[in-house]
């Protein structure tokens, strides 16, 4: 199951395998639950803007509190609604249960800057995503995002370089983690190009009080025909074929 960030739309969702079917009310603006309104960026038009959610990554569907990596050198050709890349924790069978930290670009907030990003939902609401500081680092840079259930106090807690951007009591038990760049729409890029992919390096998981390495290819899953990804042990690279 891929779980993603939800600040495009008026959800009725319908729990699947492999993600949610999401009913949308397109418009030629778009209308957000917050009330903000979004413009088309240059890369496309208002009505190719359609809600489309693909991811390009690593899942791993098995019991296990945390997910973390070391992602780097995100960059964005350009986005329609949003691109995102993120580690997080969810339970499979509630697609608003889940919770991740990572970068995101969505237009709402900007269609030229990059943000640090924290966002969850409990088993029945998936909350709106909390805008960060802005990414300044320059290429070959890279951050640290953790989410994990932290069982000494009870919380979930999501860290962007060690440092706990919040904690949520959250009323599900993990059972999927996860790896991904994400984007919403058939327009958006997905981040990387050709000539410079963008990485996420030392994945981990957390299981029993301890944390484990995965082997990347044995977990990756690409549901976007512009993206590509390729693996080397515990890290992966994902880029989108449009750019060099």
């Amino acid at each position: 199951m891929k779980h993603s960030p939800l600040p495009i739309r008026f959800v009725f969702s319908f729990n699947l395998k492999r993600g949610f079917i999401v009913v949308t009310l397109v418009l030629s603006i778009f209308v957000f639950t917050h009330s903000n309104v979004q413009a088309a960026s240059t890369t496309c038009i208002s009505a190719a803007c359609a809600y489309n959610v693909h991811f390009d990554g690593a899942e791993r569907d098995a019991t296990g509190w945390g997910a973390t990596a070391n992602v780097g050198d995100y960059q964005v050709k350009g986005v329609c609604i949003s691109s995102a890349a993120w580690a997080l924790i969810g339970n499979q069978s509630k697609s608003t249960a889940f919770a991740q930290s990572g970068y995101l670009r969505l237009a709402s907030w900007s269609t030229t800057t990059t943000y640090y990003f924290y966002e969850y939902g409990d088993s029945s609401t998936a909350y709106q995503p909390v805008m960060l500081g802005a990414d300044t680092k320059n290429w070959g840079s890279s951050d640290k995002f953790t989410t994990y259930y932290n069982s000494s106090n009870q919380y979930t807690e999501m860290l962007i370089n060690n440092t706990v951007e919040v904690y949520a009591f959250l009323d599900w038990n993990a059972n999927d983690q996860e790896w991904f760049s994400e984007v919403h729409s058939n327009e958006d890029y997905i981040v990387g190009g050709t000539k410079h992919h963008s990485l996420f390096g030392s994945l981990e998981y957390l299981q029993n009080g301890s944390w484990h390495t995965i082997t990347a290819s044995n977990y990756m899953y690409n549901d976007m025909a512009s993206g590509a990804y390729s693996t080397s042990g515990d890290a992966f690279y994902v880029w989108d074929k449009r750019v060099s």
